[in-house]
């Protein structure tokens, strides 16, 4: 099973820098990475520094938001399996290995995402942790009831769960090629952010679901701003 890693960046350099090396320190390696690049900063010598040891597609694209960014990256993509991270992320080790696992596991499902914890403790780390935290902890694919939803945020682990559910961010989630040539790609109208979340509800309207599996986990940066 081959995985496609698209990574989407604009100005930030460093936290590109420690992404690669974290996908250059997995157990199992992704088969190729895409970047897609609308920087005005040098990215090309940070991406040189990891490249030797990762097969690196770097595509430069001034106009790109985020949906556009993404539409690139998967038209690029060569393999079977498309998994996104945000350029301020840091996979765990086991990632790659992890997603294939899951993968396998659950192959009528065409999109699998993971979880994400924020290090740190700026106002943004925190808020960004807090939104994530409700919105899985509070999923369930099969129920809309608020008694249920408002329990299973209050559990403690409710983000250990793996579960059936709605949708997921794209800071860590895979998805399988097939399912953009069913019901489209990304709507390029979203430009900053919201891309993700009409895309997986595009996804549940066609009938499909996602499967949030927390053992494919990364870590979100100590200082995290909304800025693409």
């Amino acid at each position: 099973m081959k995985i496609s890693v698209i990574i989407i960046t604009r100005n930030r350099a460093k936290s590109l820098e420690n992404c690669l090396r974290g996908l250059l320190e997995q157990e199992l390696l992704p088969n190729e990475v895409i970047v897609v690049d609308s920087s005005t900063d040098k990215m090309k010598k940070v991406i040189n520094s990891v490249a030797p040891n990762l097969n690196i597609s770097h595509i430069f694209e001034m106009a790109a938001g985020v949906a556009l960014a993404r539409n690139i990256g998967i038209r690029n993509a060569k393999y079977e399996n498309i998994a996104f991270i945000d350029d301020d992320c840091i996979p765990a080790p086991n990632w790659i290995k992890n997603i294939i696992e899951g993968l396998k596991q659950h192959p009528e499902i065409p999109a699998i995402g993971g979880k994400s914890i924020n290090v740190g403790g700026n106002i943004y780390c925190e808020l960004d942790q807090l939104l994530f935290s409700f919105s899985v902890g509070t999923q369930d694919f099969h129920s809309d009831s608020l008694s249920r939803k408002l329990k299973r945020y209050l559990l403690p682990y409710s983000l250990n769960i793996p579960r059936f559910i709605k949708t997921l961010p794209t800071r860590n989630i895979i998805y399988r090629k097939k399912i953009f040539e069913k019901i489209g790609l990304f709507d390029e109208n979203f430009t900053l952010a919201a891309e993700d979340t009409e895309f997986n509800y595009r996804l549940n309207n066609y009938g499909f679901t996602l499967y949030y599996q927390p053992e494919i986990e990364l870590s979100a940066p100590s200082v995290r701003t909304f800025n693409y």
